[in-house]
């Protein structure tokens, strides 16, 4: 199965969010984000900078939109230590 690049933020200044893991999957390299201020966001391995992402770790991302089907993703993805 071939996995689409996502689109990156329009700015490289874009604003950060927080938020933590609910859940990722890492064979299959996606996973799910529940920023600070509610709702889920998907997020692709792709978009993981600087480590592994685990249920419940705080992560630092911006919001950006999936080339594929438009929908907000996060991006840029770090995990707070």
């Amino acid at each position: 199965m071939r996995c689409e690049a996502s689109s990156t933020p329009d700015s490289n200044s874009a604003a950060l969010s927080i938020g933590r893991v609910k859940f990722f999957d890492q064979a299959r390299a996606f996973g799910f984000i529940e920023p600070a201020g509610g709702g889920e966001l998907f997020v692709h391995g792709s978009q993981v900078h600087g480590g592994v992402l685990a249920a419940e770790d705080r992560v630092e991302f911006v919001i950006g939109s999936n080339r594929k089907n438009g929908k907000p993703e996060a991006q840029r993805v770090r995990v707070l230590r």
